[in-house]
């Protein structure tokens, strides 16, 4: 679409090193006019990987953000931030559910009986 992406694609930031290494940041989703846009799946240099979707190159909506010290968050985000019902998972085993808001964890959410 006039050289934009748009559809299903695959993005990788380079190729292999010098040194052989392929480690690099990749996206394999969903594009709308040359932005990330619906259901992919990004994964960092690191070794941290967010699967979920997207509005305009944001996490937006619901998405599992995992980080290699084995912490995961899975719930909501609103531009590219945790924002709203989520839950933390720490490496540890802990558990924080509740409301998040710009990726700070705010209230645990009330149980009715």
């Amino acid at each position: 679409m006039n050289g934009l992406k748009h559809g299903h694609g695959k993005w990788k930031k380079k190729q292999a090193d010098e040194f052989g290494n392929t480690k690099c940041n990749s996206y394999e989703g969903l594009y709308q006019y040359d932005k990330k846009h619906g259901y992919g799946v990004f994964e960092w240099e690191s070794g941290n990987r967010y699967e979920g979707n997207y509005l305009e190159d944001e996490r937006h909506g619901y998405g599992v953000m995992k980080w290699t010290d084995e912490s995961t968050y899975m719930g909501i985000w609103d531009q590219g931030i945790q924002h709203g019902v989520g839950v933390m998972v720490f490496p540890d085993d802990v558990k924080r559910a509740g409301i998040f808001e710009e990726n700070v964890f705010k209230e645990s959410l009330k149980r009715k009986d």
